[in-house]
């Protein structure tokens, strides 16, 4: 198959919630390669596969927002900080929230939330097999365009003209 020359990363900050979704990316790294050049944010002490080919694997990183330019699309948890960083950064997202058991349901929220805009696809975890996971991930690009084309649709406005609005209004 062509190799696509595409990055994409799989941001999160708290270890704790990566252990699984991490499973799933080592698991298929060997295949993922083979389509994507990977960048893989594991979490402090969740690094378990070094680096090799197109396969780059890094436990922290103080920089994310320049791993997001490199990216193309995003894979990972539904916080509000990653889901928030890439909506500013237009990057479609394949999320897989923390379940309402292992989280105070915010995830699952934050997930709907921009399945519902057109800019991300939602996976339920408890429903997740390796194989599965894969097809997940090759529809998802296959479909790229489609999260791309929603996000053009959106009309998305400089927040920070619009706290100056109205900071400016109540002091009047």
């Amino acid at each position: 198959p062509q190799k696509h020359h595409t990055r994409h990363s799989f941001p999160t900050r708290r270890s704790s919630d990566l252990k699984s979704l991490n499973n799933y990316i080592v698991n298929l790294a060997n295949k993922l390669i083979n389509h994507f050049n990977i960048i893989h944010v594991t979490g402090k002490g969740n690094l378990t596969l070094k680096s090799f080919n197109n396969y780059n694997s890094i436990e922290m990183c103080d920089n994310m927002p320049a791993l997001y330019n490199l990216a193309t699309f995003v894979i990972g948890r539904s916080g509000a900080g990653v889901t928030a960083e890439c909506f500013y950064k237009q990057l479609p997202m394949l999320l897989v929230p923390l379940e309402n058991k292992s989280s105070r349901g915010d995830q699952v929220q934050n997930a709907e939330y921009y399945k519902n805009l057109g800019v991300s696809q939602v996976l339920h975890e408890q429903n997740l097999t390796d194989d599965k996971m894969l097809a997940e991930i090759e529809t998802f690009y296959k479909d790229i365009n489609k999260y791309k084309i929603a996000y053009s649709h959106l009309k998305i406005k400089n927040g920070k003209e619009r706290v100056l609005e109205l900071i400016t209004n109540y002091i009047k």
